[in-house]
């Protein structure tokens, strides 16, 4: 098994991950066009799609977010979080 970025999928593995993708409502095509959207210099929302690839078959998705979060005493820094997860039916179930 193998864990990688879009970005590094071939165009095959992309349109293979469009079944992964359309089991989800919020698919990281729409959420990469969020990823576009700037405040001034800061972009809207850092988000990344990883794909499990097995025998080059991607079988599942984890999109992650790193924003930036302000705390009550003032304080800014940057958290992580799990934005979703999505996993092929025929994929369910085996570890």
């Amino acid at each position: 098994m193998e864990i990688r970025e879009y970005a590094e999928l071939t165009a095959r593995q992309r349109a293979l991950a469009a079944g992964v993708e359309l089991s989800d409502a919020e698919a990281p095509s729409t959420m990469s066009r969020l990823d576009r959207v700037r405040i001034g210099s800061r972009r809207l929302l850092d988000y990344r799609s990883l794909y499990a690839v097995e025998r080059w078959v991607p079988l599942a998705r984890v999109g992650s977010t790193r924003p930036r979060f302000r705390f009550a005493d003032g304080r800014e820094e940057t958290v992580a979080g799990v934005a979703d997860v999505v996993t092929r039916s025929d994929a369910l179930r085996r570890g």
